[in-house]
């Protein structure tokens, strides 16, 4: 019972008030930052698509998707990551740099072999799977955050 009076002494309303405007500060800041970043990405796109409107080959795609991947990796170390104060900062950033080229590597080699067998695919269906893998390669981002940040 002592630790419920003390847990009650310890919480007035004006400590109560300055933690949830923090948390509602937490809550909108990075919805402000995470908007104008999509903006940038997309703004950065740009020239992408219209190289895709002037040429009709898989090249303009894959490095469309290159870049939103990287561009969204970037974002997703960027919001939550704690940075270079941590011990654990270059092992983060070293897999994740490795996965990235990886997944790169795999695009290239299939518009490597999509060129050669003259093969042009959907759109859609390309866009989809580099949706897909971004999905991944964000939770992966963020599960190796978690797992790195525990060990800290």
């Amino acid at each position: 019972m002592a630790w419920f009076r003390q847990l009650i002494s310890s919480v007035d309303s004006t400590s109560y008030n300055h933690q949830a405007r923090a948390v509602n500060n937490m809550l909108t800041r990075p919805y402000r930052y995470r908007r104008m970043h999509m903006v940038l990405i997309g703004l950065g796109a740009l020239p992408f698509v219209v190289w895709r409107f002037a040429t009709r080959n898989i090249w303009p795609d894959v490095s469309v998707a290159g870049y939103l991947l990287t561009a969204f990796l970037f974002l997703t170390l960027l919001n939550g990551y704690p940075g270079a104060k941590s011990r654990w900062y270059w092992k983060l950033v070293t897999i994740m740099v490795i996965v990235h080229l990886v997944v790169l590597s795999m695009f290239v080699l299939g518009a490597f072999t999509l060129v050669d067998t003259a093969i042009k695919p959907p759109t859609a269906l390309f866009f989809g799977l580099v949706i897909v893998i971004l999905v991944v390669e964000s939770w992966l981002a963020l599960r190796l955050i978690r797992v790195f940040s525990l060990a800290d």
